[in-house]
């Protein structure tokens, strides 16, 4: 694994593998330096994570959001999706009347891998015409 360059290798069989803490069926994020989000705003946040390589080209990661509540300092995490090959940071908003501080490796979010359908797609003219498996309409069995 290189660090130095912060590449992470996925390996996605029976649990993820980013070089970041490894939990399952999902991994944490931590801030890569520190800083403030002001009262009632947002910033954009560094994971330091500038790349994410897999042998398996039909994945995409999804980082969690999270409501502004009392336990998390009323800090919102957007949700959003992340293609490989592409820098990991997180949009954060402070609904609260005083600033956030956090520190460099302090718990940032979390993210999880996604399977994508990479298949080819047919243009059907009735729901009849579809390929049918156990699971009805539509459904090929393959999973």
């Amino acid at each position: 694994m290189d660090t130095e360059n912060n590449f992470y290798r996925v390996f996605l069989e029976d649990e993820l593998s980013l070089g970041i803490k490894n939990t399952r069926p999902y991994s944490h994020l931590y801030y890569n330096n520190s800083g403030t989000i002001r009262s009632n705003s947002s910033s954009v946040i560094s994971t330091g994570i500038e790349k994410i390589v897999s042998e398996d080209k039909n994945a995409i990661f999804f980082i969690l959001g999270e409501s502004p509540e009392e336990t998390n300092g009323y800090v919102e995490t957007k949700p959003q999706i992340v293609g490989q090959d592409e820098k990991i940071n997180v949009q954060q908003t402070n609904h609260f009347h005083v600033n956030k501080i956090y520190k460099k490796d302090d718990f940032l979010g979390r993210m999880v891998a996604l399977s994508c359908f990479t298949g080819d797609f047919e243009i059907v003219d009735s729901i009849n015409d579809t390929q049918r498996g156990m699971k009805g309409y539509g459904s090929t069995g393959l999973k």
